[in-house]
Parts: C-alpha cells; structure tokens; sequence
C-alpha cells in the first residue's frame, strides 16, 4: 500500500494550475504547501490532510510529472497518458485496496458483475457519461456509497488499468455526497464490494 509520506510526496508533483476553477480547492492546496510564516505546522497539516482525503478528485483533474506505484506492483497515481499504465494484474484485491486507501467505501454488501462490467465496457470505448455522479455520506473523510457502487468499481479498474482516474473523480465530483455519519440514516459502512 502507498503511505501517507507517498501520497504527500506525490501531490507535490502534481500541477496546481488546473485548480484554478476550484477555488476552495485552490486555497487548500496553496495551505498545504505554504512557505508562509503566518501558516502555522498545524494549518498545513490540516491542509494536507484534506488533501489527502480528496486524491482521487486530484489525481482525476491534474496532470503528474512523476509515476508513482505501490510496492512495484499497481500504479495508483495521476493520469499521465500511456506512460502511466499499469501492466500487471488488476484484481479485486487491488482495487478493494485502492478504494480504501482513497477512503471510498461502500454502503452495500454485493456487486453484481455483468453491471459492473457494462460500465466498464463504457468507460473503455468512451461512451461512459462523466456527468454521471455517485451518492452517499462523506464523515471524517471517509465516502460510503449508498448509489453507484457498480460504477465505482469500474472507474477504478479502469484507473488502475490505463492511470487514467478521471472516472474516479467525475463520480465524486458530480455526485451527491453529503457530509454525514451514514450509520444515522441507516447505512453501514463496508469495504467496496468484489462483483459476483
């Protein structure tokens, strides 16, 4: 699994410029990695920490200037066209880990495969929809989807595959995320499913 240093590590070689249509965003960005005396270590460290809980939006919307890869094995990080793809095998392991590393978790138990499959199908001839969004509960960083898990799952199986996590992000991004604890309306909160 990549740490938190990794992850830190690797943000900073993203660049910023593609944030200036998200100005909140921007600001929390230009915290983390402030040379400013007046930012103290704990408003970059909050910063960063939001960052951190918010990677697969950023890796989605900015370009990388390095690769990344988790102990040698799937390359997790940015989307930098074909040198950015991932050889090895994906499995449901590997994705299940991506998606807790990036605090994406799922309010239900089962995917089925051959939905999960549709997607994907979409996402690699490019007819899946990008306005398409997720719903669910973000509480302490923490996304648990109660709406398009399947899609979820394909978005990153395609990320891992082709570095390409724009999916990933557009879900989360055009979604209905609301900040709440999921257990009060209901929900659990479970390790993102592997398809059957």
């Amino acid at each position: 699994a990549i740490n938190t240093g990794e992850w830190l590590d690797y943000l900073k070689t993203l660049d910023p410029t593609g944030l200036s249509s998200l100005p909140e965003l921007k600001k929390i960005w230009d915290t983390a990695w402030s040379d400013d005396p007046t930012v103290t270590d704990e408003e970059r460290a909050y910063a960063q920490g939001q960052l951190l809980g918010m990677v697969p939006a950023i890796i989605g919307g900015l370009k990388t200037t390095k690769v990344i890869k988790a102990k040698g094995k799937n390359n997790t990080g940015g989307k930098a066209g074909n040198s950015n793809k991932n050889t090895s095998k994906i499995t449901p392991k590997n994705i299940r880990s991506y998606a807790k590393q990036n605090n994406i978790f799922s309010g239900q138990k089962g995917l089925n495969k051959s939905i999960v499959n549709k997607y994907y199908n979409q996402m690699k001839n490019g007819t899946f929809d990008k306005k398409s969004g997720a719903g669910g509960f973000k509480n302490k960083g923490k996304i648990t989807l109660t709406e398009g898990n399947h899609r979820m799952y394909a978005a990153i199986k395609y990320g891992m595959e082709t570095g390409d996590f724009s999916y990933v992000s557009s879900l989360i991004e055009n979604g209905n995320i609301s900040i709440g604890n999921p257990a009060d309306y209901g929900y659990k909160s479970y390790e993102i499913a592997i398809p059957k």
